[in-house]
């Protein structure tokens, strides 16, 4: 089973949608990913990856968190995972998956 560990905002249907039919992704995890920017994040992100790893297991691919500092993090965190990038289209915009890294 394919699956997306979404350290992001929540993905909107239609993104869901393509993340299903071209990447043949089965499961989202939208990862509940809240940092406190006073303390490290290093064993923040690190606490957070450990638990999502033990209940989903690797996954096939990761959406980032916004935070610079904190995506590096998380995706070394899961090496093997690809990387999907998100960007804004059509008018309202709409974050959608527009390529995999």
């Amino acid at each position: 089973m394919k699956t997306v560990l979404n350290f992001s905002h929540p993905l909107n249907p239609d993104a869901a949608r393509v993340l299903q039919e071209e990447y043949g992704v089965q499961e989202i995890v939208q990862v509940p990913f809240h940092l406190d920017t006073n303390r490290p994040i290093v064993p923040q992100v690190a606490e957070v990856t450990s638990a999502v790893r033990k209940e989903h297991g690797e996954p096939d691919y990761i959406i980032l968190p916004g935070f610079a500092p904190a995506a590096v993090l998380v995706a070394r965190a899961f090496p093997r995972a690809k990387i999907v990038r998100l960007a804004a289209q059509g008018t309202p915009p709409k974050w959608m998956p527009v390529e995999v890294l």
